[in-house]
């Protein structure tokens, strides 16, 4: 039975880290604006990374999953109205920074 726990405790703390799952939205985010846009994925990856400094993620919303999703499937007119960035409902709020 210990050795049971032991597994458990290892598997749940393989996930990737609050820093990784948020570089993984900034990402997923540039690579949608870039396929949007044509503006380059890394100029969209540093201005957002200067508003959302993922060296400072402590944690992530429940709605991580749906967020991603959601940034794949949304359409462009959606997602970016204008030359703007307006974040689907799953997203607002999904890394906390500390």
């Amino acid at each position: 039975m210990k050795h049971a726990i032991v597994l458990a405790v290892l598997f749940l703390g393989c996930g990737p880290s609050p820093t990784e799952q948020c570089d993984t939205v900034v990402h997923d985010l540039c690579a949608k604006y870039q396929e949007c846009t044509s503006t380059s994925e890394s100029l969209c990856e540093q201005t957002v990374g200067s508003a959302l400094p993922c060296g400072r993620a402590v944690d992530v919303s429940p709605s991580y999953d749906e967020c991603l999703s959601d940034l794949d499937k949304f359409q462009c007119v959606l997602l970016f109205p204008d030359g703007g960035i307006v974040l689907p409902a799953n997203c607002k709020g999904v890394v906390t920074i500390k």
